[in-house]
């Protein structure tokens, strides 16, 4: 069984190399939990939660048919003030956001490992409570 406080902790471990921000989502774009180390945390966690979850739905749909077609595991999108990275894990979908300085690189992996570590845990929660 996921426990909130468990999943807190491994989301926690991301927050390091430029990565201020961690939200998970269910698939309708719903957030479960988040996590940030921003300094205005509370503002700076409702504006990204907000903004993920609004595309939340367009982007897990347009993802998962470009996932299906070409094997898709995670997406990086760059703006002027800083880089998202979404990844689908279970039937969650998490969201990293990072300060423009951080390496794409780090990013990735930052998003696989999370993947890895939740793909299993989110598979096997039920569908009515995520």
């Amino acid at each position: 069984m996921l426990q909130q406080n468990t999943l807190v902790k491994v989301l926690n471990q991301a927050l390091s190399g430029g990565v201020d921000t961690v939200v998970l989502f269910n698939r309708k774009g719903e957030v479960h939990t988040s996590v940030s180390n921003h300094p205005d945390s509370i503002q700076h966690g409702a504006i990204v939660s907000t903004i993920l979850s609004q595309s939340c739905n367009i982007l897990v749909d347009e993802f998962h048919q470009n996932a299906l077609k070409e094997n898709l595991q995670y997406s990086i999108l760059i703006f002027e003030e800083g880089k998202v990275g979404i990844a689908l894990a279970g039937r969650g979908v998490i969201g990293l956001m990072a300060s423009m300085d951080t390496p794409t690189g780090n990013l990735r992996l930052k998003l696989k490992s999370l993947q890895k570590h939740l793909q299993e845990p989110l598979d096997t929660v039920d569908p009515e409570l995520f």
